[in-house]
C-alpha cells in the first residue's frame, strides 16, 4: 500500500490556502497540513489545531488519488 495524495483547502481569516501532501490517511494528512500551515503562517502548531479543530466549517480535505 502506498501513501495517497490529499488536497487541503483552508480558510485562514478569509484567505484561502491550498496545500497538497501524501499521507496514509486523512487524519495523517490533516496533521501534516497543520504543520505546514504553522510554518507558512509563522504560528504555533497548537494554534493551528485549535483554529481548525472542526468546530467551524473552515477547511476541507479531499483524497485526490486512491491506490
Amino acid at each position: 500500500m502506498e501513501k495517497q495524495l490529499y488536497k487541503g483547502s483552508f480558510n485562514w481569516y478569509n484567505e484561502l490556502i491550498i496545500l497538497y501532501t501524501h499521507a496514509w490517511s486523512e487524519k495523517g494528512a490533516k496533521s501534516q497540513f497543520l504543520s505546514q500551515l504553522a510554518i507558512k503562517l509563522n504560528r504555533e502548531p497548537c494554534a493551528m489545531r485549535k483554529y481548525f479543530s472542526g468546530c467551524k466549517d473552515n477547511f476541507k480535505i479531499k483524497l485526490i488519488n486512491e491506490q
